[in-house]
């Protein structure tokens, strides 16, 4: 590239850059920032896109970096839509670092720029819970996510999946997939390294197992499994076409060994429930 380092964007590349990143090209898109901001190094917008790529991508060291840098160019010109992309990138990462009461006195100290985004409530609960702060009348909660954040509840979870994929014509476990069993493995295997972070709140996974379920009425071979961060509380799961190719863990199964680790299970419940050593 050739342009002058004294424009401060360029709207269309900037714009193909950002596609990399909807379509998971993560790579490319963190590629493509670092190349862009070596003719645009003021760009803030850019920055914050970076920052949250890397967060994507796992890599929060470097996302920490970046956002190190984006900080330094803010002056009494900046505008708010700039300051506001700044501070929902950086509540992204400080949660996802487990830096809690960091991250809740960032949400309350800019709350102008995040009331309204990231599902407030449900980030703000979060954080009250991770930090011991919740009351009574937390707990009282109506709407599903909500619930999940404040106390998990496996049986409503399995419950919630298996009316989604029921009702959701377009997405549908099979008839004969082993729901139960599968969620418990996968359970047991959580959190994991190969995650993708998507979303403020939750952590996102692909496992391979062949033939679960129905996208499109497509027969798929993969599942894609939405948890709580950094957590093993799985709150959404169904079938995925995984088309982009992303990172998987192989979960094609050896059944005995699943029933076996839902047998345990169960009985672990069961001596739980009744004080049983």
């Amino acid at each position: 590239m050739k342009e002058s380092k004294n424009k401060y964007y360029n709207d269309i590349y900037f714009k193909k850059i950002i596609n990399f990143i909807k379509e998971y090209r993560l790579d490319e898109a963190i590629s493509g920032f670092q190349k862009y901001l070596e003719v645009y190094p003021k760009d803030i917008a850019a920055y914050n896109f970076y920052a949250d790529a890397l967060i994507r991508a796992n890599n929060l060291d470097m996302a920490e970096l970046v956002l190190s840098e984006a900080s330094k160019l803010f002056n009494e010109e900046t505008s708010d839509k700039a300051k506001k992309s700044y501070y929902l990138v950086l509540i992204k990462l400080l949660l996802h670092q487990k830096k809690y009461q960091k991250c809740f006195n960032v949400m309350r100290k800019c709350k102008k720029y995040t009331d309204g985004q990231y599902s407030y409530n449900s980030l703000i609960l979060f954080l009250k819970k991770k930090l011991k702060l919740l009351k009574e009348e937390d707990l009282k909660q109506d709407i599903y996510s909500l619930r999940q954040i404040v106390s998990y509840n496996e049986e409503e979870v399995l419950k919630y999946i298996k009316n989604t994929t029921l009702n959701y014509n377009v997405i549908c476990f099979k008839e004969n997939f082993p729901l139960e069993d599968v969620y418990e493995r996968i359970r047991q295997m959580l959190p994991l390294g190969s995650k993708m972070i998507k979303d403020v709140l939750t952590d996102t996974y692909i496992f391979k197992y062949d033939a679960n379920g129905h996208v499109k009425g497509k027969l798929v071979d993969y599942i894609e499994v939405i948890t709580l961060a950094d957590s093993n509380e799985i709150i959404k799961m169904y079938p995925y076409e995984n088309r982009e190719k992303r990172n998987f863990t192989d979960l094609n199964p050896n059944l005995d060994e699943v029933s076996r680790i839902r047998r345990i299970s169960q009985i672990e419940k069961f001596n739980q429930r009744y004080n049983r050593k």
